[in-house]
């Protein structure tokens, strides 16, 4: 490890050397470490516009906040995926109850049938 200087910053430093001394730290860290993976590019442009717009770059917060959104959106998932469940066994349902009254149907035409059938055979035979 070789040693690097970055600036001290507080309360009253501007937020141009704030923004400087996070990316110093990020050229701080050796390229395949685990400050390199944390000290994305992505994030310290989020950083830097955090700090621009005169916001906390909390990271902990945001994941936070978005921890929760993604349960309450996973939880809104799961409520409507047991409702297409439930939608779906009750079209099944609905279609064995449509089957049995085709089914049904078809067995009072079949026995009509049989039934004039047998009355033409009788009439034939008279």
């Amino acid at each position: 490890m070789t040693s690097k200087m970055v600036a001290v910053v507080d309360a009253n430093s501007s937020k141009a050397d704030e923004v400087a001394a996070v990316r110093k730290m990020a050229q701080c860290a050796g390229e395949g470490s685990y400050l390199s993976s944390l000290l994305t590019p992505q994030l310290l442009d989020w950083v830097e516009g955090q700090i621009e717009m005169d916001c906390p770059p909390d990271i902990m917060e945001q994941l936070g906040w978005r921890r929760e959104r993604e349960q309450e959106t996973l939880a809104e998932l799961r409520r409507v995926r047991g409702e297409l469940a439930d939608a779906d066994r009750k079209a099944g349902w609905a279609a064995k109850q449509k089957e049995k009254e085709h089914k049904r149907d078809l067995d009072n035409m079949r026995d009509r049938a049989v039934c004039a059938e047998a009355r033409q055979v009788r009439y034939w035979q008279a």
